[in-house]
């Protein structure tokens, strides 16, 4: 079967990003699997078999980056209204303001590879990208929209 070269590398071109954002993120407090669990809590709160479930971890995986995440005050439990015995995992304030500055972070890495008339390209693009995701079965991902860019 022959491959189109344009999609194999965009395909490269988006794992390269990838890596570019993780070796970004060393500096800072937060990597990007906190930034994508933290991601998927802006939606509102969820079970933790939940989080395992969209994130294909393991539990155990997810339970020792909840702890981490507790501990950094980025999130907290709450009691769940249908189900008093379990809890559901949220995000706070603190959360909400490492992942905007985390963003900031990632956005100076993009801009320092797409530097001049590139950049706001490149952006627009990304962000129609992510838009149409929304539209798609990645749904979940256009309910953070309209909370996170207020």
């Amino acid at each position: 079967m022959h491959e189109d070269v344009a999609a194999i590398r965009a395909v490269r071109a988006i794992m390269i990003l990838y890596r570019e954002f993780e070796q970004a993120a060393r500096g800072s407090e937060m990597n990007t699997g906190q930034y994508r669990t933290l991601l998927f809590l802006r939606s509102g709160p969820k079970r933790a078999g939940e989080i395992a479930e969209a994130a294909m971890l393991k539990k155990p995986t997810v339970t020792s980056r909840l702890n981490g995440l507790r501990e950094k005050g980025w999130i907290r439990d709450s009691a769940d209204p249908r189900d008093g015995r379990a809890a559901r995992i949220e995000i706070t304030r603190a959360g909400v303001a490492e992942m905007k500055s985390f963003e900031r972070l990632l956005l100076r890495r993009f801009a320092e590879l797409f530097p001049g008339d590139e950049l706001d390209g490149m952006l627009a693009m990304l962000s129609r990208i992510y838009m149409l995701l929304g539209e798609s079965k990645e749904a979940r991902m256009l309910e953070v929209e309209e909370l996170w860019l207020r």
